[in-house]
């Protein structure tokens, strides 16, 4: 069946990738590449396993993995975050979902760590959700910052590579950048009159790549130095 949605992680034992079907079926698989040295060929393990199904009224909007193996986020345009404890895949289990108010979800990213997400909605809101524990030591998500919101309805996050900030995009050519640690505003800036859908950000902070919906590619420089 086609793939609705795909998250994908890195981790200390290979690869997963996580996917939403068509028939909604939802698919976590474990990867992991090993290499013979003494032939030079590489063997590649895999184990699929399928997931508890989400409720029939679930619209995914996002999907993130955390870099443990423990956890699968998924945002819905119902204003949820469902949490999928995937510590054993064989015995996964979906956690009571949350509310992030009466705005839809449009956008969700993990921050460096993998330890919260960051939200963003239809009505320009941003939020970060942490990943703690309970008094039962089970992990659930707490909402603990807001950010100042943009215009427009939030198209894109990302998160930078080597610190808890993070860039989002609107539908209306804006771009704010955030320090969740902080709970900084640095810049919003209005850098073009098209929705830019998609925005990755340079490995060093100080470029960015903003992509509109009719495929114009800019790219936009920052001063943006540590603290």
């Amino acid at each position: 069946k086609p793939l609705r949605h795909v998250a994908i992680q890195h981790t200390t034992n290979g690869w997963l990738i996580a996917a939403l079907t068509d028939d909604r079926r939802l698919l976590l698989g474990r990867f992991d590449a090993k290499r013979n040295l003494l032939t030079g060929k590489t063997h590649v393990e895999q184990d699929i396993t399928q997931l508890p199904s989400l409720p029939d009224n679930a619209d995914i909007v996002e999907m993130q993995l955390d870099d443990r193996a423990k956890h699968l986020v998924i945002a819905t345009k119902q204003s949820g975050l469902i949490l999928v404890d995937i510590t054993d895949p064989q015995h996964a289990s979906i956690r009571e979902g949350v509310s992030t108010g009466a705005d839809a979800i449009t956008d969700m990213t993990f921050l460096v760590g993998t330890g919260s997400v960051v939200v963003g909605t239809d009505t320009g809101r941003i939020e970060q959700w942490l990943l703690v524990r309970n008094e039962q030591n089970v992990y659930h998500l707490v909402k603990v910052r807001e950010f100042e919101k943009l215009k427009g309805a939030i198209n894109t996050l990302s998160a930078e590579y080597a610190r808890r900030g993070f860039w989002a995009a609107d539908d209306q050519g804006s771009i704010g950048i955030y320090f969740a640690t902080s709970h900084r505003t640095l810049l919003i800036d209005e850098v073009g009159h098209k929705a830019f859908d998609h925005l990755a950000i340079s490995p060093i902070n100080g470029h960015a790549l903003l992509t509109a919906a009719d495929g114009n590619t800019q790219l936009v420089s920052v001063w943006n130095k540590h603290p």
